[in-house]
């Protein structure tokens, strides 16, 4: 499903009015038309409910209005507050104006802090409180007694229903610089706006109701819209095909190198769950000290000893051998528990280099490519880097707080900037191709923030590549199927104490679960 940042989706509205002919107070008015029949759909059964629409001077306030009216018509018992002076509205918001006063809609203008004090009374009584008050073309923080409504209203318990965004919310990025409204439902229109679809924007927006106001899809394929949310429909399409006379070599050779002292769980969750995922046949490249502690822990997996440091950790060594390995095998995962051992950090270099496969890149092996990410311009294979913030801070010379701030631009840049796929993990994890072309994944659950589950994500995606899927194509399901498994491991086991094994039991499920859609 593509998605829109708040200029992108106000030049629809705008082309879909000058170069298409579709009025723009015919679209507001559909707008408020798909508004208030959500509203009436939730009170159907019972009697009609008291509505207080709070308005804006904009056009989301014109949104506003048009439910306001049509509410009112619909017998619902209707109060219209609009934060601006009658002289402030202009165009299709004057229109809407004097179209609630022809039908008698009455409508209260509030500019002062002491004439809201005594709204808040009705505030207080009402069942629904319809947001029109900010809309995508807001930014900054909400100031003056405005940030009050909004505190008060978030206070309430009556059903709050926003006009196409929360109030206060920034459409592009979904931050809130100061109050912001906190709705249990969000009516957006036209396409899905992109601060409704990351975090915090998800808590703030509530249950998100797309509906279509009309816009015509020319309007909508003239932007080139680069931004896309993930949703069932989109990778059931994505596996690659699996024949009834097909054998472990067939279905795909994963190798995963990693391993260190204490950290010998990483590769074999990555292994394990590469084999969950579908594919025939993995192995593990450990350091040699390490290899009976990993095959005591496994039975499925084939492990191989490798040079080690005189930290036990893999060595330059390792890397030659590997190279004449590898042509053997359809992917290579490296990083998960690697440790970060000086020559180890010259034996990832290496290996990003030359690998003739694809490669999976995560973990330390991400911080070890920390100060010499110019290299993976260089690369002769494509390549997954799949960093949690932290990591991709270090890979940009960012803090966290800026790489969390703008996840998607992050990604995008980068992936734009070295060629390769970037799968910024974290709650709507976010993958970006060279291209420019960004997928915003829509399953996981905090649960899945414990140790080990990225390296559980290693393994899939790296499964789906040796499978035969496109390096992208792999990184966009593997974040998918990854995500429902943690949803089908949180039914089972609540959040609280959910494990990364808990996580990779529960990919045969989610594949099986996406397959049938």
């Amino acid at each position: 499903m593509k998605i829109a940042t708040g200029d992108i989706m106000r030049r629809i509205d705008r082309k879909a009015a000058a170069e298409l002919g579709i009025k723009s107070e015919v679209l507001m008015e559909n707008a408020g038309r798909a508004v208030t029949d959500f509203i009436s759909g939730k009170f159907s059964a019972g009697k009609p409910p008291r509505v207080l629409v709070l308005c804006g001077k904009g056009n989301n306030g014109g949104d506003g209005l048009v439910v306001a009216r049509l509410l009112a018509k619909k017998k619902c018992i209707v109060e219209t507050v609009m934060f601006a002076r009658k002289e402030e509205a202009d165009g299709d918001v004057k229109l809407n104006l004097a179209k609630c006063l022809k039908e008698r809609v009455k409508v209260r203008h509030i500019t002062l802090s002491k004439d809201f004090e005594a709204l808040k009374e009705e505030l207080s009584s009402c069942d629904v409180i319809v947001d029109a008050l900010l809309g995508t073309g807001f930014r900054g923080a909400v100031s003056g007694f405005l940030s009050n409504v909004i505190d008060f209203v978030n206070s309430l318990p009556c059903l709050v229903v926003s006009v196409d965004l929360p109030s206060g919310l920034n459409a592009s990025s979904g931050q809130s610089a100061g109050a912001c409204i906190k709705a249990d439902y969000t009516v957006t229109f036209g396409l899905n706006k992109l601060g409704l679809c990351i975090y915090p924007g998800i808590e703030f927006a509530g249950e998100v109701v797309l509906a279509d106001i009309g816009i015509p899809e020319k309007a909508v394929d003239r932007e080139s819209i680069r931004t896309n949310l993930v949703e069932v429909s989109d990778v059931a399409v994505l596996f690659p095909p699996r024949g009834q006379d097909c054998n472990k070599g067939t279905l795909g050779k994963v190798f995963v190198a990693g391993g260190s002292p204490g950290m010998t769980g990483a590769p074999c969750m990555a292994g394990i769950s590469a084999l969950r995922s579908g594919c025939g046949l993995v192995t593990l490249g450990v350091p040699e000290s390490s290899c009976a502690i990993v095959e005591a822990k496994t039975l499925e997996l084939m492990t191989l000893p490798l040079p080690e440091t005189g930290a036990k950790t893999l060595s330059l060594k390792a890397g030659s051998r590997l190279l004449e390995l590898l042509k053997g095998y359809n992917v290579l995962a490296l990083g998960p528990g690697l440790g970060r051992d000086k020559e180890t950090a010259a034996f990832v270099r290496m290996l990003v280099a030359e690998c003739p496969i694809p490669l999976v890149l995560d973990a330390d092996g991400l911080t070890l490519m920390a100060n010499h990410v110019e290299e993976f311009a260089k690369t002769k294979a494509p390549v997954i880097i799949t960093p949690h913030p932290g990591e991709m801070s270090r890979l940009i010379g960012m803090n966290v707080e800026f790489v969390q701030g703008a996840r998607v631009e992050t990604a995008r840049e980068f992936a734009k900037k070295f060629g390769v796929i970037v799968v910024l993990k974290g709650a709507r994890t976010v993958t970006a191709s060279p291209d420019g072309e960004v997928f915003v994944n829509s399953t996981g659950n905090c649960g899945m923030a414990t140790a080990g589950t990225g390296d559980v994500l290693t393994g899939v995606i790296a499964s789906f590549v040796a499978q035969g899927s496109k390096p992208l194509n792999a990184a966009i399901l593997g974040t998918y199927i990854h995500g429902l498994a943690g949803d089908l491991a949180r039914d089972i086991y609540g959040e609280h104490g959910l494990i990364a094994s808990d996580v990779t039991a529960n990919i045969p499920a989610a594949i099986r679960k996406t397959i049938s859609k």
